[in-house]
C-alpha cells in the first residue's frame, strides 16, 4: 500500500520521461528511474531544531528547472528539480514538505537548465562531488563547483544579542582538470591561467578576437566565448 502511494505521489507531481523509451508505458518508465536512479527515498523538509538562518541552500530560487538525467545510453527528463548546494545532492521536489534525492551512482551528467554537471573528485575533500563543466580546451576542461558559506549575523556590541540571523552565501570555486588523468587543480580565472595552456601560435589571434569583442578572462560567459573561438583555430 505505502508504495502505491509512493508511485502516486511521484506520478502527480513529478513529469517524467526517458527520450529512448518512450514506447514504453507510463509506469515502467517509472520503474525504469526507479530501479536505475536508485533513489534515495523521501525525507521531511525543514527541521524544527534548525537555528534560524537566512538564505537558501538551493542554487535556484525556483523549483521549477527543465532537468535531463544522463544516466548510461538513457536520457530522463524531470520536472521540478533542484541543486542542494550544501549538501552536494541533486533533489527533486514531490510536494511543500517532502523531496526526494538523486544517488548519482552510474549517472553520468546532469543537465539542469543550461548547467552541465559532472562527478569529479575534490581535491580538497578527497569525494566525488558535482561540479558544472564549463568549458573543454586541449587536455582541459574549465569546472565550477559551487559551495554555500555561513555569513554570521551582526551583534548588539552593548547586549551582545543578534540583531540578524546567520545567512547562507553563495560561492563559487575553479578548478582545471586534467583530462590525461582526470586530477583537478584549484584555479582563478585570469589571462595567465589560459595562456599557458593555449598553443603559441595561435596567441596572437586570440589576443586580437578578445580585443575586438571587449572580452574578459575573469568573466565566465567570456571564457566560454574566448574558448570557443580558441577550439576553432
Amino acid at each position: 500500500m505505502k508504495y502505491l502511494l509512493f508511485i502516486i505521489t511521484i506520478t502527480s507531481n513529478l513529469y517524467i520521461y526517458s527520450q529512448d523509451i518512450q514506447d514504453l508505458s507510463r509506469s515502467r518508465e517509472l520503474t525504469e528511474i526507479r530501479s536505475n536512479l536508485n533513489l534515495d527515498g523521501i525525507r521531511e523538509v525543514g527541521s524544527k531544531n534548525q537555528p534560524n538562518i537566512d538564505g537558501s541552500p538551493y542554487l535556484f530560487k525556483s523549483w521549477n528547472n527543465r532537468s535531463k538525467i544522463i544516466y548510461e545510453n538513457k536520457e530522463f527528463i524531470i520536472n521540478n528539480f533542484n541543486y542542494n548546494i550544501y549538501s552536494e545532492r541533486f533533489e527533486s521536489k514531490l510536494s511543500e514538505d517532502s523531496i526526494f534525492i538523486i544517488n548519482p551512482r552510474n549517472v553520468k551528467n546532469i543537465l539542469i537548465n543550461d548547467k552541465l554537471f559532472g562527478r569529479y573528485l575534490d581535491p580538497e575533500f578527497q569525494r566525488n562531488s558535482y561540479f558544472e563543466e564549463i568549458s573543454k580546451f586541449e587536455d582541459h576542461l574549465l569546472l565550477k563547483k559551487y559551495i554555500v558559506k555561513i555569513k554570521k549575523g551582526s551583534i548588539n556590541p552593548l547586549t551582545k544579542e543578534k540583531l540578524t540571523n546567520d545567512a547562507l552565501v553563495m560561492d563559487e570555486i575553479f578548478y582545471l582538470c586534467d583530462l590525461k588523468d582526470m586530477t583537478l587543480k584549484k584555479t582563478k580565472l585570469k589571462k595567465s591561467t589560459f595562456l599557458q595552456l593555449f598553443k603559441k601560435e595561435y596567441i596572437d589571434d586570440l589576443n586580437e578576437f578578445v580585443k575586438i569583442n571587449k572580452l574578459h578572462y575573469n568573466d565566465v560567459d567570456d571564457i566560454k566565448k574566448i574558448v570557443q573561438y580558441y577550439n576553432t583555430l
